[in-house]
C-alpha cells in the first residue's frame, strides 16, 4: 500500500470507526488534556489512538485480531512499532 492509498484508508477510518472506538473517542480522547490522534499512519500502519508526546499507541483488539492470521498481523506490527519506540497497549471490546 503507498502512502496516498494508507492516508485515504486512514482518513475512511476516521469517518466509519466502530461503535466502541467512537465511545472511547468522544467520552475520552477528544477531551483530554493531552492530544490524542485517531486513525493515524505510522509508517506503513494506521494506528487506532496514539498520543505522540508520549510514544503511546492504543489499539482496540476484536474478534478477527483473535484469529491466527490476525495474531500474526498484530504481532507483527507491535515489534515494528516498539523499534520505533513506541509503546502499544491493546485493549480488547
Amino acid at each position: 500500500m503507498d502512502k496516498p492509498d494508507i492516508k485515504s484508508k486512514a482518513k475512511s477510518l476516521r469517518h466509519n470507526t466502530t461503535t466502541e472506538e467512537n465511545k472511547l473517542w468522544y467520552k475520552f480522547f477528544r477531551t483530554c488534556p493531552v492530544r490524542f490522534h485517531r486513525q493515524k499512519v505510522i509508517a506503513k500502519y494506521i494506528v487506532d489512538f496514539c498520543f505522540y508526546k508520549a510514544h503511546l499507541v492504543i489499539e482496540l483488539d476484536w474478534g478477527q485480531q483473535f484469529e491466527e492470521s490476525g495474531i500474526k498481523y498484530d504481532d507483527d506490527r507491535t515489534k515494528f512499532l516498539y523499534n520505533l519506540v513506541v509503546e502499544v497497549q491493546r485493549i480488547t471490546n
